[in-house]
């Protein structure tokens, strides 16, 4: 640090110098609050703070000045600040590298911290917000500090973010699986709860991107084997059609006398995810093959009956289609 020190002092006026004395005796990591003891006053502090000035502010009452300090000074005193909670909102979306604003990675300027109701710890250096549910399995270490999970956070910031903000991370989140969507709607539904600020608008956001009700796809698949041959249809499970490429495109359920897929289409991600896109494509695929692929979800399956019965009887009605043509010939 003096060796920094003694490069910049030559360009330092007397004031910068006694901050760049004070930043050496502390890895570069400087308080407001002792800043204001050596004689700054705000305006100077903010001064320096501001564009082309020698602070940069890492959280409310903290700065680093770059030249002698790296990231890791700034998260070691953001640990101690977090000791009593979680790193939360804005802070743990910036630790998860969330892109909260189009391509450019959030960089928060305040430290948002999480706690249970009964924790009364504050620390100036951040922003704390109550809770009173905040189980373990809501927590995770980033880059060794506690933060919100990645489900959590997304949760907590649909208090925060505008609609269309919280859409676009929520998607490139998703997408990524990070969290899973599994995982999103289970934290949502662990929260939910009349009054908690955001709670409506993460619904009405999932019930947009999700297309059904979560249950693992292997249960949907037994339920409708299940109701299928109660309507006395026996269809082949896991079929591969004649155009599988020995990895991808097998079915969920095929009749291959009537040349119909039906698929079992489980929670889906839809407009942005991969998964529906590939949906797509192996329909695209079956239909030049002359095949007809029809998908049920899982209401379908356990409170639609009509939708099972139109099912049954397309597959039916194709089956004797074409036992009328082969008599034919």
């Amino acid at each position: 640090m003096s060796q920094a020190v003694g490069k910049i002092a030559p360009m330092a006026n007397k004031a910068d110098l006694q901050m760049f004395q004070l930043a050496a005796a502390s890895h570069g990591v400087l308080f407001r609050s002792e800043l204001a003891e050596a004689g700054f006053s705000r305006s100077a502090i903010d001064r320096r703070a501001g564009p082309g000035g020698m602070l940069r502010r890492v959280a409310d009452g903290l700065f680093v000045i770059d030249a002698m300090a790296d990231e890791w000074s700034a998260l070691a005193l953001a640990r101690a600040a977090i000791a009593a909670g979680a790193a939360a909102r804005q802070s743990a979306a910036h630790l998860h590298v969330m892109a909260l604003f189009g391509s450019v990675r959030y960089r928060t300027t305040e430290l948002h911290v999480v706690a249970p109701n009964s924790v009364r710890t504050r620390s100036d250096l951040a922003t704390y917000h109550q809770t009173r549910f905040l189980p373990q399995h809501h927590l995770t270490v980033v880059r060794g500090i506690a933060t919100t999970t990645a489900a959590r956070t997304l949760c907590d910031l649909a208090a925060v973010l505008r609609p269309s903000r919280l859409r676009a991370v929520v998607e490139r989140q998703a997408i990524v699986s990070a969290p899973s969507l599994d995982d999103l709607v289970s934290c949502h539904l662990e929260l939910a709860r009349r009054g908690r600020r955001g709670t409506q608008q993460m619904r009405d956001l999932l019930d947009s991107l999700v297309s059904d009700e979560p249950f693992p796809e292997s249960e949907l698949e037994l339920r409708l084997d299940r109701a299928l041959r109660d309507r006395g249809l026996v269809l082949r499970r896991q079929y591969r059609p004649p155009w599988y490429d020995g990895i991808r495109n097998i079915t969920d359920f095929a009749d291959q006398s009537g040349a119909t897929i039906l698929e079992a289409d489980g929670r889906r991600f839809h407009d942005t995810s991969a998964a529906f896109e590939d949906d797509r494509r192996r329909d695209r695929l079956a239909a030049s093959h002359d095949w007809l692929t029809l998908r049920v979800t899982w209401r379908d399956v356990v409170s639609n009956g009509h939708a099972l019965d139109e099912v049954t009887a397309i597959i039916l009605r194709r089956q004797a289609a074409t036992q009328r043509d082969t008599n034919a010939a």
